[in-house]
């Protein structure tokens, strides 16, 4: 494909960024913040078995781009209230950089290790369907998620300790 539909799918990402964090952020007001990011997990695994079932084209590249942008930084709005809910307010600024590191942190380990697969093997196929097992592992872990504030399951801790005679 020509470089401009790599220029074009970028600017795709970014305006549905926008529009994705928006909506899902005002779903998170409304509904479970951690069954709204397991569904993220699993639409963003959707969207690239879908990606990967048609034909590479400039317009399955950019329908890609706009579905990928949705889904990005919407997880934002929803990980935040996450983190709000369940730590408090208190140190939810330091919480929530630790979060945000760690989004970069995994970010950057997926493009190097895309690049070494690329390196190995000559082309990113591998990686993508690493990708899948992935997004399925996060939308399972996340649906389960105890969304409790920390407080609230103190109680229940120390009752099931005394419970059982632990210390």
């Amino acid at each position: 494909m020509p470089p401009s539909t790599g220029a074009a799918a970028i600017g795709v990402i970014g305006l549905c960024n926008m529009v994705g964090t928006y909506i899902v952020g005002h779903l998170g007001a409304h509904y479970s913040q951690r069954r709204l990011l397991a569904l993220v997990y699993l639409l963003r695994t959707a969207a690239i078995i879908a990606y990967l079932a048609v034909p590479v084209t400039v317009e399955s590249t950019l329908a890609f781009a706009a579905a990928m942008g949705l889904l990005w930084l919407s997880v934002a709005p929803l990980v935040s209230g996450l983190v709000g809910r369940v730590f408090g307010l208190q140190h939810f600024g330091t919480l929530y950089g630790f979060v945000f590191l760690s989004h970069q942190v995994g970010s950057f380990l997926g493009a190097i290790m895309g690049g070494i697969v690329y390196d190995w093997t000559g082309g990113y196929g591998p990686a993508w369907i690493v990708l899948l097992p992935v997004g399925f592992i996060a939308f399972l872990l996340q649906w389960p998620m105890d969304d409790r504030p920390l407080a609230a399951r103190a109680p229940a801790a120390a009752l099931l300790q005394t419970e059982t005679g632990g210390d």
